[in-house]
């Protein structure tokens, strides 16, 4: 594991080079991601859960011919570390999966006091179009009892057991009284 991370005021931040995955976010208040934590099912199958990947080059089942796996390769491959200020981590990666090889993503996480940023920008240096769908996958800290607000909404998170989908380039989420955007 080549973890990073950011700290400021009360507020810290870690970050997997592998996969950029963030496997941990904190304040005074405690945990606002659950963090990365490798959980096993009944029969025996172990999968990674908890902080937040980013899929690339899509959320769901391939786009393409191409053979891969949920969530594509973004979460799986070792990203390359550009720049690490007092507030920001850039990686890059320049997937090498014959499909998508033209796809250059930048991943930036920006940390202040009360507020993490996440941008993805890809850009295909290829010859040929290529179908993306990016996502990003937070595992919220939060009980089965509590409520999150999303915009304008509030979902009562028992009555989610699966994920919940949501489209836009900005939204609101408020969970455990904290506000994240």
């Amino acid at each position: 594991m080549q973890e990073h991370m950011l700290k400021i005021g009360t507020t810290k931040l870690l970050v997997d080079a592998n996969g950029a995955w963030i496997t941990g976010l904190q304040d005074e208040k405690g945990d606002i991601l659950f963090p990365r934590t490798t959980l096993t099912n009944g029969s025996g199958q172990s999968k990674l859960r908890g902080g937040c990947h980013v899929c690339i080059p899509q959320f769901g089942p391939a786009l393409s011919s191409a053979e891969l796996p949920q969530h594509g390769f973004g979460r799986d491959s070792m990203w390359t570390l550009q720049d690490n200020s007092e507030s920001n981590l850039v990686f890059s990666l320049a997937p090498t999966h014959e499909d998508y090889a033209g796809l250059q993503a930048i991943l930036t996480y920006t940390l202040e006091s009360t507020s993490l940023h996440m941008e993805l920008s890809l850009h295909n240096d290829g010859m040929s179009d290529i179908r993306v769908a990016p996502a990003f996958h937070p595992y919220f800290a939060t009980n089965r009892a509590a409520t999150i607000g999303l915009d304008d909404a509030t979902l009562l998170v028992d009555e989610y057991h699966e994920m919940k989908s949501v489209k836009g380039v900005s939204k609101l989420v408020e969970v455990n009284g904290r506000q994240l955007k």
